[in-house]
């Protein structure tokens, strides 16, 4: 089965309601790559979108929220509950990548994933066997029917 691990910054965009068709779009992607057992995140991911989501959340929404993170948590494989950074930094001088993305470049190759969702890299860039797909240009079917 493909395996694409979910950066932050997608998991953000289905919370938020200031920029509908990235939302309507990053729905899509976390929906299909759930239902077809192929999402993928690490901790740090979890940790980063409850940072960012609850900043923007009143007392009372939070545990919404935080019933999405308890979710989440099924998504992460063994071996990404700890981040891995040797791997980062090796990533991260490679390709000259910032030093949160190669962590999450890091976390995906070490849960064997192919494929990496995010709009922050260049898509279709490959680093070390996973390559990065933009969910706001692609569809999960680039994805999913790749196996």
């Amino acid at each position: 089965m493909t395996s694409c691990f979910i950066d932050t910054t997608t998991l953000v965009y289905a919370k938020d309601q200031a920029s509908p068709s990235k939302q309507k779009q990053a729905v899509t992607w976390i929906k299909a790559l759930t239902e077809a057992r192929a999402a993928v995140v690490s901790a740090q991911v979890v940790r980063e979108y409850y940072w960012v989501v609850a900043r923007k959340l009143t007392a009372s929404s939070r545990e919404l929220l935080r019933e999405d993170v308890r979710d989440m948590q099924a998504w992460i494989p063994a071996g990404l509950e700890l981040d891995h950074i040797e791997a980062g930094w090796v990533l991260q001088d490679r390709y000259k990548v910032g030093f949160w993305d190669a962590l999450m470049l890091a976390s995906a190759q070490i849960g064997g994933c192919r494929y990496f969702l995010s709009e922050d890299l260049q898509d279709g860039q490959d680093f070390d066997g996973v390559r990065v797909v933009n969910p706001f240009t692609a569809s999960p079917q680039r994805v999913l029917e790749q196996d």
